[in-house]
């Protein structure tokens, strides 16, 4: 809209508040009600699902990262010997290993930070239920689902495993780690900067831990 300030034109107001209203009702879309969501039509305990269900499912499938090196590197070796797997070709050496488990543990910080708010925004929706109406509650996100459902009941004990093991689990881990790398003085080696330095860079080492532990609950 800055390109109202570029013309000497006599814009109406009301065509200008008009335009404003649309642009901040388009960019205040949440992700969770993106274009997959309007297209499929999910419901409230489906986009629930999907998200809680995000962290398990990334680590899930970037273990194919590991599985994919280790099984070329093997490959490799075998070749290399001439005799095949039996004839005395060695597995994949440890430092190979750790470096494809660093490699899966990057990509998975990397894509557990970036889902964060979503699932905790989501999780934490189906705690929340209105006043009553008629003797019943409704999620405030979607006042179609009722509350105290077995339906209901089971999200919440699932939403509530969630918040503590990802929610709360995620960030602690995270900032336990960088704890431990600052009192190792270990906190800018070339094996901590791979893994964490896009979460602490723009920290102070002394606090950076601290800072990451609360800000992604914050």
């Amino acid at each position: 809209m800055s390109f109202f300030n570029d013309y000497s034109i006599p814009w109406h107001p009301s065509w200008v508040a008009q335009m404003w209203s649309t642009s901040g009702s388009v960019s205040s879309i949440p992700l969770s009600a993106g274009f997959v969501s309007c297209t499929v039509g999910l419901s409230f305990y489906a986009k629930f699902r999907m998200l809680a269900m995000a962290p398990a499912v990334t680590a899930v499938v970037l273990l194919a990262i590991p599985a994919w090196s280790y099984l070329a590197a093997l490959c490799r070796a075998v070749r290399s010997t001439g005799t095949g797997h039996r004839g005395g070709a060695s597995a994949p050496g440890q430092a190979h290993v750790g470096s494809v488990w660093s490699t899966y543990t990057t990509a998975w910080l990397v894509l557990a930070y970036l889902i964060y708010p979503s699932v905790s925004r989501q999780v934490v929706r189906v705690l929340d239920c209105s006043e009553r109406v008629d003797g019943v509650r409704y999620i405030e996100s979607d006042l179609r689902e009722q509350c105290g459902t077995s339906t209901h009941t089971l999200h919440v004990v699932v939403g509530l495993a969630v918040v503590a093991v990802f929610c709360f689990g995620f960030p602690a881990v995270v900032g336990w780690s960088l704890k431990r790398r600052y009192d190792r003085d270990t906190l800018h080696s070339d094996a901590t900067r791979r893994q964490f330095l896009f979460m602490y860079e723009g920290y102070t080492d002394k606090w950076c831990w601290w800072v990451r532990l609360l800000s992604r609950p914050v």
